[in-house]
């Protein structure tokens, strides 16, 4: 239960930002209530399916300029487009976050 593996834990483990559901933007959000942070409870590998990793290659493929269907971003599917910006954030996020631990590390 310490790391969220089994449960909930009592404290967040990490917090995703900006919300995907308000951007910050609601007092009334029931993700973040505002603060534009919400908070992860349970250990992110138990959290991610099989969908969530292939819309993260989707989204690799793109900036290798690879589309995920055929023709233009006209033709893509709604829902890829709307979370494409998303996905980009979080990957650069963490890319950010991994070069920052080597630099620390090389130090």
């Amino acid at each position: 239960m310490k790391w969220g593996c089994d449960s909930d834990t009592a404290e967040p483990l990490c917090h995703i930002s900006p919300c995907p559901f308000c951007n910050g933007l609601r007092d009334e959000c029931v993700h973040c209530t505002g603060s534009n942070n919400v908070p992860i409870y349970r250990c992110p590998n138990k959290l991610v399916t099989q969908r969530h990793l292939d819309a993260i290659s989707a989204a690799n493929l793109v900036e290798h300029g690879i589309l995920p269907d055929p023709g233009g971003w006209q033709d893509q599917a709604n829902t890829f487009v709307r979370a494409f910006p998303l996905l980009c954030n979080e990957v650069n996020y963490w890319r950010r976050h991994a070069a920052d631990m080597a630099a620390k590390r090389s130090k």
